[in-house]
């Protein structure tokens, strides 16, 4: 029995909105509401990023694609250069499957407050080797990143910050080599440690050029060969011109998928604990 002396039905409860057993009424206004608050949820996540694909005519006869995703509270643009070939697709949008760490890790950028541009292949690199054999050291490749940072600039005047990962970091270091005061900041994430056929150690380049702010961060538990965990600490010592260095080791995290330790979805890829290295890289970027 209530206080005004009725008796509900069975199973009727205390409607939280009026305050006494009124079941059919108090349903449909909860259910009502349960609309709204979903309606109101949706829209707020469509205003707060706006997606779109970029096509950016860089060198003669050739385009570079982006996607970028802008926040309308962005703090800073992050520039993310993916592994492997760096070919996302991102035309076809075959790369909302792609499992590299920063392609399906960008939606936690954004939900920190940034605006995020994800970087295909050029056009002219859309080959079997995509960017692999070199070309993420090159003048070319430079260009056409310079390109992407005009554009950038073009539509908002927040920092810029190049964040790669894997062979990623190749494209990102060598960029912040010679683009330093175009831009506001550099993370490396699994930074290739060894030069070989496929591309250069990011620790083989010129990286005392660089002045601005350096976060380089490794799983302890990387496995990959031409990306040892020992690497941030020759990225520290060879950027002694950066206004701030920092290093960061991770532990921790899922059991690999992938048997390849060099693949995405392993240590090498943080597997499990990206939101933590999204959340340290986030922090250190708003310092």
């Amino acid at each position: 029995m209530d206080r005004h002396g009725h008796t509900p039905y069975k199973g009727c409860h205390v409607c939280p909105i009026l305050k006494h057993h009124t079941c059919h009424v108090c349903s449909g206004i909860m259910a009502t509401m349960h609309k709204l608050i979903l309606t109101f949820l949706l829209l707020t996540s469509l205003v707060q990023a706006d997606t779109s694909l970029v096509t950016l005519d860089t060198r003669s006869g050739v385009t570079q694609q982006i996607i970028i995703e802008q926040s309308i509270d962005s703090k800073a643009n992050l520039v993310l250069f993916a592994g492997g070939k760096g070919k996302l697709k991102l035309n076809n949008n075959k790369y909302k499957t792609n499992k590299n760490f920063l392609v399906r890790s960008s939606h936690l950028f954004t939900d920190n407050n940034f605006t995020i541009i994800l970087v295909d292949a050029p056009s002219d690199k859309q080959g079997r080797l995509g960017m692999l054999k070199g070309f993420r050291n090159s003048q070319k490749h430079v260009q056409d990143i310079k390109a992407v940072i005009n554009y950038i600039r073009s539509i908002n005047n927040k920092p810029i910050w190049l964040i790669g990962t894997s062979r990623g970091t190749e494209s990102a270091a060598y960029a912040a080599v010679h683009l330093n005061s175009k831009i506001d900041g550099l993370v490396l994430t699994s930074s290739i440690s060894k030069t070989n056929n496929k591309g250069t150690s990011v620790t083989d380049l010129p990286l005392d050029r660089i002045t601005v702010p350096v976060l380089a961060i490794h799983h302890i538990q990387d496995a990959c060969k031409t990306t040892r965990p020992s690497v941030v600490k020759d990225i520290k010592r060879k950027a002694y011109n950066s206004s701030r260095v920092e290093v960061k080791l991770f532990t921790g995290g899922d059991t690999p998928i992938s048997s390849n330790p060099c693949q995405a979805r392993t240590y090498h890829g943080y597997l499990g604990i990206e939101a933590e290295v999204v959340d340290y890289a986030s922090n250190f970027i708003s310092y």
